[in-house]
């Protein structure tokens, strides 16, 4: 073949990888707009405390039912345990969950996206064969009356065959001053038109007072029903 031509054929195929990445990508962030109205009608969190050497010296988890009223959303209460404990809803971890706001909220972590690139790893997650995906997002989060602007680098893994995400990773920059280091890890399900997130992980390193500790949360959703405004 002449020179000529491998170039053009490398340009082609060079053209075709740029169109098929972006396919994917731009799936993928199709299936998370399906999802942005869909609701958790129960979240089971798990929060975890550990000393400097990584024992366990806390486990607390509760559990909210989230349901649609004519209001709007509202929350109850359906169990609670620290330490193999019962609380009950006026517990202070409880009422913070409970007092949330989960109503839908417009937007994803996708429309904050500067950049982002299909690399060459391949792995089966949760049966699904799925391509990684490396990406760098910038943001502005509120502080003490303060705006911070906030990098956030991660990977999120799409199912080949749709460009569903499947799993996400990343970790953002700056932290919050009490917080040394922070790695969160989003699982997400699947539905005929949508994802939405399923598990959320969070890994924490804290510093307070001189004092450090790690703390792990773990937040499951199930039962999902969709939000309507009408």
């Amino acid at each position: 073949m002449k020179k000529t031509g491998l170039i053009v054929l490398m340009a082609i195929l060079a053209v075709s990888l740029t169109a098929n990445e972006n396919d994917l990508w731009g799936k993928a962030k199709q299936f998370v707009k399906n999802g942005e109205n869909l609701v958790s009608g129960k979240i089971t969190n798990t929060s975890i405390q550990l000393d400097k050497n990584d024992q366990e010296t806390m486990r607390s988890v509760i559990t909210i039912e989230i349901q649609q009223e004519d209001e709007g959303i509202s929350t109850s209460f359906v169990s609670g345990s620290r330490n193999g404990e019962e609380v009950a809803a006026d517990d202070r971890e409880a009422e913070q969950y409970l007092q949330q706001d989960y109503t839908p909220k417009e937007g994803s972590f996708f429309d904050d996206v500067v950049s982002f690139e299909q690399t060459s790893e391949e792995k089966v997650i949760d049966d699904k064969e799925c391509i990684k995906f490396d990406y760098t997002a910038e943001r502005t989060r509120q502080e003490k009356k303060k705006e911070i602007e906030e990098i956030e680098t991660g990977s999120i893994w799409l199912e080949k065959s749709t460009g569903k995400p499947v799993f996400r990773e990343f970790v953002s920059d700056p932290l919050p001053k009490q917080i040394k280091e922070m790695n969160i890890q989003i699982t997400y399900t699947s539905f005929e038109d949508a994802v939405t997130a399923s598990k959320v992980e969070t890994e924490l390193l804290v510093s307070v007072l001189l004092m450090k500790m790690r703390m792990n949360t773990i937040m499951e959703f199930s039962e999902f029903w969709r939000y309507t405004t009408e």
